[in-house]
């Protein structure tokens, strides 16, 4: 994973909060940067893993093989990036969450840059949440970005969280890639905590082609 960087904003207006994506940028110039993961720390950490990330273990389809490393042959703003190996399985790491302190009545935004190479069923995404003091996930806080891959399958469909913790989705496409979206979704994002999946086969058409992010219902 190239560098990432994660940015505190003022709370949005409301005539504000209905901007497009690609006005992001816009409302971030000027603001406040909290944290950002340039892995340029060879001059203190020689390490192969880069200081405070930790590998998220214990969970299904996350094998205890499955590794990263600093890595210097893609590399975006400096000479590193963090490379994720999943050798078959899926593979996350996690920032130490108590070294970004946030403040209350703020906006953060974390922004990323993924590259994927040699893969054909693979997908990678970013995800954040609020923590309490000790480290723990506070619920309902969680974002995901969308899937990065091939395609996404070659699906078309949609993805939102709901305001009861559910998450709600969408996919149109062969039986072969619908069938690995629904397993990539038994295991979820890191912090994430599936407790069961409801399959139906006559949802609507999605009425678009790609794979898009809702907002939250």
């Amino acid at each position: 994973m190239p560098p990432a960087s994660a940015r505190q904003i003022p709370p949005l207006a409301p005539a504000e909060t209905g901007h497009p994506p690609d006005t992001t940028a816009t409302i971030l110039t000027g603001q406040r940067v909290m944290q950002t993961f340039d892995f340029e720390e060879r001059n203190t950490n020689y390490l192969d893993l880069p200081m405070y990330w930790h590998k998220v273990v214990g969970r299904d389809g996350f094998p205890h093989y499955s590794t990263a490393v600093i890595d210097s042959t893609h590399h975006r703003s400096g000479r590193y990036s963090f490379k994720l190996i999943p050798d078959g399985g899926s593979v996350a790491y996690e920032y130490d969450p108590r070294r970004i302190p946030v403040k209350a009545g703020s906006d953060f935004q974390v922004t990323g840059y993924v590259h994927l190479e040699n893969v054909h069923t693979c997908r990678a995404r970013i995800t954040c949440a609020l923590t309490d003091r000790r480290g723990v996930p506070i619920p309902g806080s969680e974002h995901a970005s969308q899937l990065v891959g091939p395609d996404q399958q070659g699906l078309d469909g949609w993805v939102r969280n709901r305001s009861d913790g559910t998450v709600e989705a969408v996919f149109s496409g062969s039986s072969d890639g619908v069938n690995e979206m629904i397993v990539a979704c038994r295991s979820g994002p890191p912090a994430a905590k599936v407790t069961g999946i409801e399959c139906l086969d006559d949802a609507d058409p999605p009425g678009h082609s790609g794979f898009h992010q809702r907002p939250t219902l």
